[in-house]
């Protein structure tokens, strides 16, 4: 018996749940791509910054001329 209003429960929430999905999926989809796009922006410009404050005591030791100052 108390399998059968378990079940009834979640059948219940399933179905007022699915339209509320089906309709935003698209949105949420949009939404995870961009979340996933910015992320990977972060993580390339966090190395790129590491890589270039690596570089930056060898841009200080370049002759003058070459610096453009």
């Amino acid at each position: 018996m108390e399998r059968n209003e378990i079940e009834g429960m979640f059948g219940n929430v399933k179905g007022k749940l699915s339209g509320y999905v089906v309709a935003y999926r698209e949105d949420m989809a949009m939404v995870l791509a961009l979340v996933k796009f910015l992320a990977y922006n972060m993580y390339v410009v966090y190395f790129l910054l590491l890589f270039l404050a690596r570089l930056w005591p060898v841009y200080l030791l370049l002759p003058i001329s070459l610096t453009g100052f």
